[in-house]
Parts: structure tokens; sequence; C-alpha cells
């Protein structure tokens, strides 16, 4: 698991580049996306190579405030 961001949200642990290395090795299965401060480029990758995990399978309580988060699946 890799908490994007850090505890804050502002720690660049890694670039997109980093992410996609780690995605093809097998390293990271899934991200979730949300209200967060990651970079634009960080989460259009994630959306334009991961596919929407549907919610009745991770979530038990319904989404909160006005930017609810998803869960994306990496696997290729």
């Amino acid at each position: 698991m890799i908490a994007y961001g850090g505890y804050l949200g502002n720690d660049p642990v890694m670039d997109v580049a980093a992410l996609a290395e780690r995605v093809k090795r097998g390293e990271v299965r899934y991200a979730i996306l949300g209200a967060s401060r990651r970079p634009a480029e960080f989460d259009a990758w994630v959306r334009a190579n991961g596919t929407p995990v549907d919610p009745t399978l991770w979530r038990s309580l319904p989404p909160e405030g006005r930017r609810p988060i998803a869960l994306y699946d990496l696997k290729r």
C-alpha cells in the first residue's frame, strides 16, 4: 500500500511514471481517488489505466461529502 501524499496529502511520494512502473511490476494493484491534493495528472492516469470497482464490493457506508472516494483496479 502506498499513501500518495502522506498523512496530510502534500508529500510527493512518487510521480506518475513511478506509479506506472510499480503497476507494471505488479507491486501496486489498487488506487483510491477522492478529495486530495494529488497532482491532476496522477488522477488522470489512474482513471485512464484503471477500472472502477463497484462500490457495493468494498464500501459499507454511503459516500459522504461533495467528492466521494472511488476505488480503481489497476490490474492489466
